[in-house]
């Protein structure tokens, strides 16, 4: 009897794991099925003659140039994918990438439709690399084809790496079933610092939280497949209106929902805003999601914000008469610097210019020596961090050309 209860037991739990290696061989990246890699593989082989398409989620650690792979076989000299240039030596080619910002994650693709060659390895070390690379780049996730994947394979697997790493695509999001979850021509004007709350059982993704700058969402029930809550900003300025009674933030959201109804919890980040209340006083923000407003509760959160299917229009209010303005009109009236004393070195200077002008910021010890300086554009807000490198007394000269302000910071 024993026997059979533990042969049952053991085909019982034999079938759980067939299903679930199933339900888990089931998915692909953005539901495209037949990759030959997937995750942060060292190497893979290509079958010559056929096409290849190659996804990498890259964050190189400098601006410097950043291998990402390369193609390399026994007739094929090698094809280069760098955060700076693609090189194919075979055919003498190459193509500098210009106006990209090389320190921040990005994801490189790759699509070509014939490789020639024997015993063919993509590689993502640089090790014998024939240009001159002088670090790997950080790889975050790699997603092989031996093949070439069509225009709508492309954007879903570029949709799940964007997802998955918080990349922020310049086209339309789909989902694996080719439903459109981020639609970029309605809402271009807000298609800067995409973030997504989602679930797409086929390409073994699910996130239920998302942060898009100052605002973090957090769903307050379980997703079901294909559940995607997208939300981007219009790349406004991180400070607030005119001075009235009630003041809007400059930047604003639209969040893009595909199920009929979710709840969501929203954090505001309000020590990155330009004007700052007391940090004491989160309960003077508001928020408004489609005309209607919540309050934030004591941790600071604003709790069971309703987002309906479709575009969600998301801004912040605060009560005008408790932001800290610059009343005088003197460009350096509205500034903070903190801490003062310091105790580590670091020092933080934040100033809301009454207009957009360049800052020049010099550092010098107690004894008038010059120790550095940056130079900052034109902007009506700087935020600028300082380290004052040992124990003394140091002076900041802080430059427009409209007036100059010198400070006097301790490190102790």
């Amino acid at each position: 009897m024993q026997k059979t209860q533990n042969a049952a037991i053991l085909a019982s739990l034999t079938a759980l794991l067939a299903i679930g290696a199933g339900n888990l061989w089931a998915a692909a990246p953005g539901g495209v099925k037949g990759y030959c890699a997937w995750g942060s593989p060292h190497s893979q082989k290509i079958a010559g003659g056929k096409g290849v398409s190659v996804f990498c989620v890259q964050q190189p650690d400098s601006a410097g140039e950043a291998l990402y792979w390369k193609i390399s076989g026994d007739s094929l000299r090698d094809i280069v994918m760098t955060n700076k240039r693609k090189a194919n030596l075979t055919d003498c080619e190459y193509i500098n990438f210009g106006g990209v910002d090389t320190r921040q994650k990005q994801i490189n693709t790759y699509h070509n439709g014939r490789i020639e060659g024997k015993n063919l390895q993509l590689r993502f070390d640089k090790g014998g690399t024939p240009v001159p690379v002088n670090r790997q780049g950080n790889s975050g996730e790699v997603v092989v084809y031996n093949r070439v994947l069509n225009s709508v394979e492309r954007l879903k697997v570029e949709t799940y790496l964007a997802l998955h790493h918080d990349v922020t695509l310049q086209n339309n999001y789909l989902a694996s079933d080719n439903s459109l979850v981020w639609n970029r021509t309605v809402l271009e004007e807000y298609s800067h610092n995409i973030s997504g709350i989602a679930r797409d059982d086929s390409s073994a993704l699910q996130k239920d939280t998302l942060q898009s700058t100052v605002l973090t969402l957090r769903s307050n029930r379980p997703l079901d497949n294909l559940d995607f809550v997208l939300v981007g900003d219009n790349g406004g300025k991180l400070c607030f209106g005119n001075d009235t009674a009630t003041v809007s933030l400059e930047r604003e959201w639209k969040a893009s929902v595909t199920c009929d109804t979710i709840s969501v919890d929203v954090r505001l980040d309000n020590s990155q805003l330009a004007e700052l209340l007391d940090q004491t006083a989160i309960e003077s923000f508001r928020l408004d999601v489609n005309g209607t407003p919540y309050t934030a509760d004591e941790a600071g959160y604003f709790r069971n914000v309703t987002l309906k299917k479709g575009a969600n229009t998301i801004g912040v209010t605060a009560d005008g008469s408790k932001l800290k303005r610059d009343k005088t009109g003197g460009i350096f009236s509205n500034m903070e610097v903190y801490p003062n004393p310091t105790t580590d070195g670091n020092v933080r200077i934040r100033i809301l210019m009454p207009e957009e002008m360049g800052l020049t910021v010099k550092l010098y010890d107690a004894g008038g020596r010059f120790i550095g300086q940056r130079n900052d554009l034109a902007a009506k807000f700087h935020d600028v961090s300082l380290n004052l490198p040992y124990n003394g007394i140091f002076m900041v000269q802080l430059c427009t050309l409209k007036e100059t302000r010198n400070l006097s910071i301790i490190r102790k």
